[in-house]
C-alpha cells in the first residue's frame, strides 16, 4: 500500500530555544534545528517512521526548497515535488525555556503559476491504486480556492482513498462535489466550530457535530488537544483519552496524528 501526501505550501521549519524572550532586544537562540515542514510532509514523516511506503508531493523552489528535499531524502522518503520559480517559505518557532511557551512565525509562501499548478495536477492524475492520498495544509498564493477539491477529485478517480486535513476556511470547498466519500477528515475542535459556524459546548454537541459530517467521510476525527480525540462513524462515536505527557512543543502535533492514523 502506497501513501501519497500533498503539501501545496511546504516550509523549511527553523526552530530553537531562548532563555527568555525579550521584545525590542536581540534574543540569542540556542539549540537551533531545521526540519522539512508542512501538514502533508509532517504526516508522511510519521507514517514513514511507522513503516509506510511514502511519497511526498507539492510545490518546491529555491535554496529552502532544496534543503527540504535533501532532508526528506536523507530520511529515506520518496520525493516527487513539482519545481516552481518561487522560493519555498521558511517558518520560525522559538521556545521560551522560562515558561515553555512557543512563538510561531508562519509566512505566506511563494506565488505559483497556472502552468505549475497544471503540472502538479497532471502528476496526481497519473497515480494509481492501491494507495491512500493525504491532502494537508494551506494554499500558496496563486492557487484557486478549488485547488483542494480538484486534487481530491483526481486522486479519487485514480482509485485512491483520500484523507483531508485542511483549514476550516477551505473545508467547505473540499466537501462540495466529492466524487465519493473521503476516508477521513480531521478538524480540531476550533476548526469544526468554525466550519459549522456555531459554538460547540460539551461532548454531546461535539459528537453530534462530528456525526453530521459522516455523509462526506467514513471517519471524522476531532482532535481535542490534551483531552484526547473523538472518532465518529455513521453508527458510533468513540472518545479516546490520552496518557498524560510533558508536551515539548505543538508544531506538527495534529499532522503527526493524521500520519499515525
Amino acid at each position: 500500500m502506497q501513501l501519497y501526501t500533498l503539501t501545496p505550501n511546504p516550509a523549511l521549519d527553523l526552530s530553537g530555544h531562548v532563555p527568555g524572550l525579550v521584545t525590542n532586544e536581540k534574543n540569542y537562540v540556542m539549540r537551533p534545528r531545521v526540519d522539512p515542514g508542512g501538514n502533508g510532509i509532517n504526516a508522511a514523516r510519521i507514517a514513514h517512521r511507522l513503516g509506510a511506503t511514502t511519497s511526498v508531493f507539492g510545490f518546491i523552489g529555491g535554496p529552502a526548497g532544496t534543503q527540504v528535499t535533501d532532508l526528506l531524502r536523507a530520511e529515506g522518503m520518496g520525493v516527487r515535488f513539482t519545481p516552481i520559480g518561487g522560493v519555498t517559505r521558511t517558518n520560525v518557532t522559538v521556545t521560551n525555556d522560562v515558561d515553555h511557551k512557543q512563538t510561531r512565525l508562519t509566512f505566506p509562501g511563494p506565488r505559483v503559476s497556472a502552468r505549475e499548478i497544471a503540472l502538479l495536477m497532471s502528476r496526481i492524475s497519473r497515480l494509481r491504486a492501491p494507495g491512500i492520498f493525504v491532502l494537508g495544509g494551506s494554499l500558496p498564493t496563486g492557487c484557486p480556492r478549488t485547488f483542494h477539491s480538484q486534487s481530491i477529485g483526481r486522486a479519487q478517480r485514480a482509485g485512491l482513498g483520500v484523507i483531508a486535513d485542511v483549514p476550516a476556511a477551505q473545508l467547505d470547498s473540499v466537501l462540495r462535489g466529492l466524487h465519493s466519500r473521503l476516508l477521513l477528515i480531521k478538524p480540531n475542535e476550533v476548526e469544526l466550530a468554525q466550519f459549522l459556524k456555531r459554538p460547540l459546548r460539551g461532548e454531546r454537541a461535539l459528537c453530534a457535530a462530528a456525526r453530521s459530517l459522516t455523509s462526506k467521510a467514513a471517519l471524522i476525527c476531532v482532535s481535542l488537544g490534551s483531552r484526547g480525540a473523538l472518532l465518529a462513524t455513521r453508527t458510533s462515536v468513540w472518545l479516546g483519552k490520552p496518557v498524560q505527557v510533558h508536551a515539548r512543543g505543538t508544531v506538527g502535533a495534529g499532522d503527526s496524528m493524521v500520519g499515525a492514523m
